[in-house]
């Protein structure tokens, strides 16, 4: 066992990470999950999703919470939705059939 805790062990673990990551390089909605809140950027920005058609990558009633400026809060809610494969961080959406409702903190009503 201790053959295998220090060779086989870590080794297996460093090629499913490196698996993980090309698969997350080349399908972006591979790490998300339907029907939950999923955070993109932890702390900024959240998307939620009715669910994926997987031969487009096409997401349904999509909802993005964007918390990133402290003065107001922005929510996106859109029909549907697609992610486009870049290598920056945060994938650039393009949103069908959608409203963006901003409020101010200082002045809710």
């Amino acid at each position: 066992m201790i053959a295998f805790n220090d060779q086989v062990l870590p080794r297996s673990n460093h090629q499913l990470r490196s698996l993980m990551e090309d698969i997350a390089r080349k399908k972006p909605t591979f790490s998300l999950h339907a029907q939950v809140i999923n955070a993109v950027s932890p702390g900024k920005l959240y998307l939620r999703a009715a669910g994926w058609t997987k031969a487009t990558d096409r997401c349904a009633k999509v909802v993005i919470y964007d918390l990133g400026d402290p003065t107001r809060r922005r929510t996106i809610f859109a029909d549907s939705g697609t992610m486009a494969l870049t290598p920056a961080a945060i994938s650039p959406w393009t949103l069908f059939d959608g409203v963006m409702e901003e409020v101010q903190k200082t002045n809710p009503g």
